[in-house]
């Protein structure tokens, strides 16, 4: 295993699990905090190399935990590496994060070759060992992935060969589509109260994980849906259509799901 202590801080479940994961396979110990309030909490309570610092949480923002984590750190002329990580790639996001007074900046989702890169960048050097579980999906196929399907089989293919455990990824695909049935019902809610920076926020969320599996098209319309968020003919068609495609990605990601609650 790599030597230097890691922290996540990730409000999203799903994304905090293949974090973890995705560190574990680089031979990196880590752990989690799921809001910044705990993540500030964790760095002054403990001595920590690496922060990967979500930029959009509840109760308190990445960029204002790292507000709160660098004061206290001034006083006792410590300095913490902290890399924002964001759903967002808009111009001017790195630059942002930076001058909120983070290290660097990694897009979500991320990518295992983007990840080894900001582990090697800020770790300390040290020999990281594959240990990962072999892969144990004999006779469990991916997404058929065809010219109109819900996922893209290549995506998902990636994402079970970066991470050469099936078992993970039937557990992550289980908490994906346990967060998508609350998030749709969030969705739904917060469309009916016209509440803009609520729709805004579920749809954020979603984009990310749903990328990451291959459900491109819902995470596009999740990317539209965050623009429109303030729009109340435009909110009210992404919504429909948003829940129209996690129908079809909770129907092709079903077999995943059922293997993993088998196996439980």
């Amino acid at each position: 295993m790599r030597t230097g202590r890691v922290l996540v801080a990730e409000d999203n479940e799903a994304n905090r699990l293949l974090a973890l994961k995705q560190l574990e396979k680089l031979g990196v110990a880590a752990e989690a905090v799921s809001d910044g309030e705990e993540a500030v909490a964790a760095v002054a309570g403990s001595a920590f190399d690496l922060v990967f610092m979500d930029r959009n949480m509840p109760r308190l923002d990445g960029f204002a935990a790292t507000a709160r984590i660098r004061e206290g750190e001034a006083s006792v002329g410590k300095h913490t590496v902290i890399v924002a990580m964001t759903a967002g790639a808009m111009d001017g996001d790195r630059s942002a994060c930076l001058a909120a007074g983070m290290d660097d900046y990694l897009c979500k989702p991320v990518m295992m070759s983007d990840l080894q890169e900001m582990v090697d960048r800020w770790l300390p050097s040290g020999r990281a060992t594959d240990d990962s579980p072999e892969r144990d999906g004999a006779g469990v196929d991916g997404p058929a992935g065809g010219g109109d399907a819900a996922i893209e089989a290549a995506a998902f293919d990636a994402l079970r060969a970066s991470l050469g455990d099936d078992a993970f990824v039937a557990s992550f695909v289980d908490t994906f589509l346990s967060q998508l049935s609350v998030r749709l019902e969030t969705l739904d809610a917060s469309a009916a109260a016209g509440d803009g920076p609520g729709l805004r926020f579920v749809a954020h969320t979603l984009k990310s994980t749903s990328a990451m599996l291959g459900a491109a098209r819902l995470a596009r319309l999740c990317s539209d849906l965050e623009s429109a968020a303030d729009e109340s003919e435009g909110r009210a068609r992404l919504v429909a259509a948003i829940r129209r495609e996690a129908e079809r990605v909770q129907a092709e990601l079903g077999p995943w799901r059922d293997r993993r609650r088998a196996v439980a």
